[in-house]
């Protein structure tokens, strides 16, 4: 049988910026980014402030007040509901800052220059051995 070579081409555009990851940047990216505090944040102020509203008008409507089971559920889900919000409100900003820290880290490794040999646009063909050559795109 001949000795059949596969080629694949890469499409490259030399004035878009890449980065390289390890295997370890990338875990700790997805696993920093798959955090669920900011929607736990967001559904706690979400119960917190429409049950404060409502204790607040239980309270307007009376002339006198009497605390009743309405104005205590209310208050209790409000007040629990601002805490939480709170609570996550802090690790979801804490865990946006390591994302911070970790994409500058990333942003801020050495830069490797490829010559592109004054050409907009170049086709890099790797055949099956790892093999690099480059093409004019004609």
């Amino acid at each position: 049988m001949d000795n059949i070579k596969t080629t694949t081409f890469i499409r490259y555009n030399p004035e878009r910026v890449d980065y390289a990851l390890t295997g370890e940047e990338l875990e700790q990216l997805q696993s920093v980014i798959q955090n669920n505090w900011k929607d736990f944040c967001i559904g706690s102020f979400a119960l917190g402030i429409p049950c404060l509203i409502n204790a607040i008008s239980e309270v307007s409507k009376q002339q006198e007040f009497v605390p009743t089971i309405s104005f205590n559920v209310n208050l209790v889900f409000g007040i629990l509901g601002l805490a939480l919000g709170t609570f996550f409100l802090i690790l979801w900003k804490k865990s946006k800052k390591q994302v911070d820290i970790l994409l500058e880290k990333i942003k801020n490794k050495p830069k490797i220059s490829i010559v592109h040999n004054d050409i907009a646009f170049q086709q890099i063909v790797i055949d099956t051995e790892n093999i690099i050559e480059k093409k004019k795109i004609e």
